[in-house]
């Protein structure tokens, strides 16, 4: 009788420390159970990655990628959301841009990063300008700046490199809220 109390303490001891170092993980699959694989903020339907949850404050969306245990690395974060007073028009699109522009040329100047890099991606109404540079302490870590929708919303990356993939499909695959781009 006392072997089979041992053999339950231990078990459920097991499973209480599995189910604490991977904690983290929990977090984005409960998530997703309840709120699906998207968020409406702002008039836009953004998608959440697998393995990432998201929280909406101030009109914005706040992405964070955690470790998959408590002993993990920091965890990955970005945001977007719409530039106050911002109108959609070809000039503030542009004005964006060239702040962007100014900010790269900064970048490229500072000992705090390297291998700063500016690109221009899509077209029309869905192109967006991407600044993309590397922490100079650590150059697996990487900090993305980006306009979209003609100036009018930006989006932060801060993370591994190998996430930035997650970061540039999110926010390419950003619609309206009733679902069309």
């Amino acid at each position: 009788m006392e072997s089979a109390v041992k053999r339950r303490v231990v078990i459920l001891s097991a499973a209480a420390i599995i189910l604490i170092v991977f904690s983290p993980a929990f977090v984005p699959v409960f998530w997703h159970m309840i709120h699906g694989n998207a968020v409406e903020c702002s008039g836009k339907r953004v998608p959440v990655p697998r393995l990432w949850y998201a929280s909406i404050h101030n009109r914005s969306v706040y992405f964070t990628k955690l470790s998959m245990t408590v002993f993990g690395s920091i965890p990955v974060s970005s945001f977007l959301g719409p530039i106050p007073g911002r109108t959609p028009t070809p000039r503030a699109q542009e004005e964006t841009y060239a702040a962007l522009e100014r900010l790269y040329l900064k970048m490229q100047r500072s000992n705090e990063f390297t291998g700063a890099s500016l690109s221009r991606l899509g077209s029309g109404t869905d192109e967006m300008a991407c600044l993309k540079a590397y922490s100079a302490g650590n150059s697996q870590w990487v900090t993305i700046d980006c306009v979209l929708f003609q100036g009018t919303w930006n989006a932060h990356f801060v993370g591994l490199d190998g996430e930035s993939e997650n970061f540039f499909r999110t926010i390419s695959g950003i619609t309206a809220a009733g679902g069309t781009r």
